[in-house]
């Protein structure tokens, strides 16, 4: 998904498309409204995050708390210490009977005066505090401490009494801080030092300053170093900052808060809906942490790149649940950073303004720079695309511009754990493209086209490993994958339960369910992700800035000449053509199409790698034959008809960006963009432009263009649809006529569609080739006719899509012949109007 304007481009970030895509986005862009007001889009977004916990939530998962211990052995010794005696201080304070406020203020800051000189005596000072007099020692705020006590037992011992959720947040707030100033008292005393200190948010209730919408988290979690931290105070921001609103890029974790007389699992979706943020922002995180509480109950949520872990519950009220909450916090404090779900492969200079990018390549490995990624992970699980643009140049604040020159790609795909039977490897793809196109042109055939520009090049990159320290300190080069994050203990209890449900479907006599629901997923219970990094050369921009339709036929074309090559020369299918995976350099008759993203491609010369085994692309661009998983494996035939859905799209809604709608537009105030308001179970549907699948529509009241039902409703409904639109011409007809006429040069679109549309469909010269709709071959029906009184026997119908993958190659060069003469054309007319304007300018 490699999208990003080119260096210097004064498009900002987000403009561009950045949509994520997962193997198949099932029902992820359905309801067409013609009224869209906030009290819809709330209830949607609310449907959304519930379905989603039903789908990737596992409850009561022990070894959560696990996860977190310090691998370190001196740090694991002196956190377990450090643990185990500021959960018996807490213990002694809540415990303590409840007298006059003087009395037990008094008692208080008796009980940790003592404390804080326990930990003086009895823990050798560190070699950097040798020789220091006792009474230089720190010894901390201790009537900070004493004040927050009160507090913080309205939640460990009265959580359960308080009827309002925001009686919660300022007691919360206090136990979180009483344990970091706790460990910031003890840190002089430690062999071992923490690493950090995690700290709530100095106000609660707030919506973030760098969020989307208008969202208000309960409470949020920073991570501080330990000297920048007063003891006893929550983070505070300057009075300048926008109105000290949080901050999603600085979240460590966020508490999602109910009353006891709120089941706690009903805090999952805000959970859910909140922490999506926190990828967005955050281009090195991993994995995400989450507390969901009611009254004095909690639950630990470890986000997963594509599963989401609730730990059993921790009572507050309880001795153990006190231990446990303080165990984990201070674990949290002397761990790695990977443990907190950062990559410390990507490092974030922010002072300095750019990202650190390590890429391995060849057991080497190489260091890159970027200011920032371009495209975001936008989603809660799945693949966590992010793209930088990046160079080998480190950038310098108030230096020259950086000039970027490298493309880095970053993600979670579904792979095999074995690397050499990853057969979707798209490093390995890009590599075999970049050597096999490189020796045909160094052949110089006659009929080769110059493909320079129209692909990625391959650099460097594979699977990222994450180092990592092993049994005796030995230090060790894991690859990162969603398994290995995880420990054995929590791995084989999710294969126990996968193993169980399995068992249960196998044995259910039902079977009524619809096969092609957005349920389903839920059989393949969180498939392997592997976490991989590539660099390419090669840079472009998004197809909503490109002009008029001209400009958009050249850079189909391109596309489709590119990818003919690729299979011609390395015998790989891409198996996701869409909007998102086209790019384009230059402008106007210069104007050149690239082709990127080969997560999903698949070499042919593997047969087991071509069976229609799964669905594959962006729903509104999916081949029917790919929506129904058929007997017919995926050929060149469904790229090609991906190529029609695509034209389609973009002739019914506008996709340029609408700064281009804007400038080239005649002025004429009664004209609108004739757009639909399309209800999407999108995240980022609040905005003013509602997300569709990596497209932009903006709102409206104007009815619903028939395109919107290629992604409404279950696959197979999908399926049928495009069946129905493609079968005739005047079918096709319907589709063409909701095409955008302001869109420039939108009837040379329409011309070729339709010739793609006949030599894809209408001229195949056998019968059962033609059109799209099952039918019965003339044998067949005959038989049937003949036969009309066996009932037992069931007539088999015709796939034409089948039948016609089997002179998929012939029909190809049609489809290719089409696409060449139609760029002919239209780079004709654009010399044209570049030479009309030069002649106007002068």
């Amino acid at each position: 998904m490699q999208q990003l304007s080119i260096a210097g481009s004064d498009q900002p970030k987000d403009a561009l498309m950045s949509t994520p895509r997962n193997v198949c986005t099932v029902n992820s862009a359905s309801l067409v409204t013609k009224n869209y007001d906030g009290s819809e889009i709330l209830a949607a977004r609310k449907k959304e995050f519930m379905m989603m916990v039903d789908d990737y939530m596992e409850y009561d998962i022990d070894g959560i708390l696990d996860l977190a211990v310090a691998e370190d052995e001196g740090a694991k010794s002196a956190a377990r210490a450090l643990a185990n005696s500021i959960a018996a201080l807490v213990e002694s304070l809540c415990t303590e009977e409840d007298s006059q406020a003087n009395t037990a203020s008094t008692r208080s800051a008796s009980i940790i005066s003592e404390w804080v000189s326990k930990q003086q005596q009895h823990r050798p000072l560190p070699p950097s505090a040798k020789g220091k007099s006792a009474k230089t020692r720190p010894t901390g705020d201790i009537a900070a401490l004493t004040s927050s006590i009160v507090e913080f037992k309205k939640w460990t011992i009265d959580g359960n009494k308080q009827t309002e959720e925001s009686a919660l947040y300022r007691p919360i707030s206090q136990f979180f801080d009483f344990v970091a100033s706790c460990i910031k008292l003890s840190q002089n005393t430690q062999r071992t030092l923490p690493k950090r200190l995690i700290v709530p948010f100095g106000k609660s209730d707030r919506k973030f300053e760098d969020g989307d919408d208008r969202s208000r988290v309960d409470i949020v979690l920073n991570l501080v170093e330990v000297d920048n931290y007063k003891a006893g105070t929550s983070i505070k921001l300057p009075e300048t900052t926008n109105n000290q609103l949080p901050k999603l890029i600085d979240t460590f974790a966020l508490i999602e808060v109910k009353t006891s007389q709120d089941s706690i699992d009903n805090a999952m979706p805000q959970l859910f809906r909140y922490s999506r943020g926190i990828y967005e922002e955050q281009y090195n995180r991993r994995f995400v942490w989450g507390l969901a509480v009611s009254g004095s109950l909690v639950k630990i949520v470890f986000f997963g790149p594509n599963y989401a872990l609730a730990s059993p519950v921790i009572d507050l009220g309880q001795t153990d649940g006190r231990k446990q909450l303080v165990s984990l916090l201070v674990s949290w404090s002397f761990c790695e950073s990977h443990q907190l779900g950062y990559d410390p492969t990507i490092i974030h200079h922010r002072e300095a303004g750019y990202y650190e990018i390590k890429v391995e390549h060849d057991g080497q490995t190489k260091t890159y720079y970027s200011e920032g990624a371009v495209i975001g992970a936008e989603r809660l699980f799945g693949r966590h695309t992010r793209c930088f643009a990046a160079s080998e140049e480190r950038p310098v604040r108030g230096g020259r511009e950086h000039q970027p020159d490298r493309f880095i790609k970053d993600a979670w795909p579904e792979a095999t754990e074995d690397a050499d039977a990853d057969y979707r490897d798209e490093s390995r793809h890009l590599r075999k493209v970049t050597e096999r196109l490189a020796m045909a042109k160094a052949k110089g055939s006659e009929d080769e086209i110059d493909l320079d520009g129209m692909y990625p090049r391959y650099d460097s990159g594979g699977r990222v490993r994450i180092r990592r320290l092993g049994a005796g300190g030995k230090c060790l080069a894991v690859e990162d994958t969603s398994k290995s994050i995880l420990s054995n203990r929590i791995g084989n209890e999710l294969d126990r339960r996968h193993t169980d449900k399995m068992a249960a479907l196998r044995g259910a006599k039902d079977e009524s369910a619809d096969k092609n629901s957005y349920q389903s997923r839920e059989i393949a219970r969180f498939p392997l992700r592997v976490h991989k990094r590539i660099c390419m050369i090669g840079i472009g921009r998004p197809l909503k800035y490109i002009r008029n339709c001209l400009e958009l036929i050249c850079v189909l074309a391109d596309v489709m000449e590119c990818h003919d090559a690729i299979y011609k020369h390395c015998n790989i299918l891409h198996r996701d053509m869409s909007t998102n995976n086209i790019l384009f350099t230059g402008s106007g008759s210069s104007i050149k199409g690239m082709l990127i993203d080969f997560d999903h491609a698949v070499c042919n010369d593997d047969v087991d790698s071509m069976r229609n085994f799964e669905r594959s692309g962006t729903l509104p661009y999916m081949s029917i034959t790919n929506l129904e998983r058929g007997n017919a494996d995926y050929s060149l035939l469904d790229e090609w008809e991906s190529l029609i859905y695509i034209m389609c799209w973009t002739g019914s809604y506008d996709w340029r960006a609408r700064r281009l709608v804007k400038e080239q537009k005649p002025a004429n105030p009664e004209r609108k963009i004739p757009t639909n308001t399309v209800k999407h179970r999108s995240a980022s549907c609040q905005r003013t432009a509602v997300r569709l699948n990596g497209y932009c529509t903006i709102r409206s009241d104007k009815p619903t263009k028939r395109v919107a039902n290629w992604c409404q409703g279950d696959i197979s409904k999908c399926a049928d649809q495009k069946r129905e639109d493609l079968d005739t011409q005047k079918l096709f007809d319907v589709i063409t006529d909701d095409f955008d006429m302001n869109i420039p040069y939108i009837k040379g679109l329409i011309h070729v569609v339709h010739d793609l549309r006949k030599a894809l469909i209408d001229d195949p010269e056998e019968a059962k080739q033609q059109g799209t709709l099952l039918k019965y071959s003339e044998s067949e029906r005959h038989s049937w006719e003949l036969d009309w009184d066996d009932v037992s026997r069931k007539p088999a119908k015709v796939d034409p899509f089948k039948e016609r993958a089997k002179v998929a190659d012939v029909i190809a060069k049609k489809l290719l012949q089409v696409m060449r003469v139609a760029r002919e054309n239209a780079q004709k007319l654009l010399i044209r109007d570049e030479q009309k304007d030069l002649a106007s300018d002068m």
